[in-house]
């Protein structure tokens, strides 16, 4: 399980969020602009303030009262909404430094991960040579090559035509499925939610207001009265 327990404060903005998040399964996180979304992933990923609370993955905490872990500790893979790529690197060194973290993964899946997400005319390119879209699919890649534990994704389709998103979204789904991957999963869309997750969270300024299996969530977001925090 993911346990969080946490009051993160910027400015005037304040996250508080308690909750328990199933350590299987792909988990998408869902809410207006501003509500806390990312905020929450950059606390998971301990790049963000906590002043208060804790954080315990399969019952190894992250974040507690007196200590908290590095960064690069705690395995897993982030997908950002912005470039996050090594500026310094082209596309097929910054594969081949994520794949670095885990030398054992099959170097096939490399193979795999590049014509899924078509970067075979990229590898020579640098960052700054790509368009938004081509850096996001680069960036997932990247973070399925490190073999997170958990993988973190903040909108990182939406540059993305239709079709490839679709193809995505599959691979993301089995990956998860065969491969004891839990995901957590931002995203602005319904359709997309639920076609690629098995529970939902929704949040609305900086709570949450809603949890449990996504169909259950999504029919009842059509009956506002109905919508309160599960036990």
């Amino acid at each position: 399980m993911l346990d969080i327990d946490i009051c993160v404060r910027q400015g005037r903005f304040q996250l508080n969020i308690q909750t328990c998040i199933a350590d299987t399964g792909i988990t998408a996180i869902y809410g207006p602009s501003g509500c806390g979304k990312t905020t929450l992933l950059r606390a998971i990923a301990g790049l963000m303030p906590i002043q208060t609370g804790s954080i315990q993955f399969r019952q190894v905490c992250w974040h507690g009262q007196r200590d908290s872990m590095p960064v690069h500790r705690r395995r897993l893979g982030y997908v950002f909404q912005e470039n996050s790529l090594l500026r310094h690197l082209n596309v097929a060194q910054n594969l081949a430094f994520a794949q670095q973290r885990q030398p054992q993964l099959d170097t096939g899946y490399q193979q795999e991960l590049i014509e899924l997400l078509g970067l075979q005319e990229l590898l020579k390119r640098y960052p700054t040579e790509l368009s938004l879209g081509e850096q996001q699919r680069v960036a997932i890649a990247c973070a399925l090559l490190s073999k997170p534990q958990l993988l973190l994704m903040d909108e990182p389709l939406a540059s993305l035509d239709s079709e490839r998103k679709q193809r995505i979204l599959q691979h993301l789904k089995h990956r998860s499925e065969n491969f004891n991957l839990p995901i957590l999963y931002v995203s602005h869309h319904l359709g997309e939610i639920a076609t690629l997750a098995d529970h939902l969270l929704i949040i609305e300024d900086g709570a949450l207001i809603k949890q449990g299996p996504v169909n259950t969530v999504i029919n009842a977001m059509a009956k506002p009265a109905l919508i309160t925090v599960e036990d």
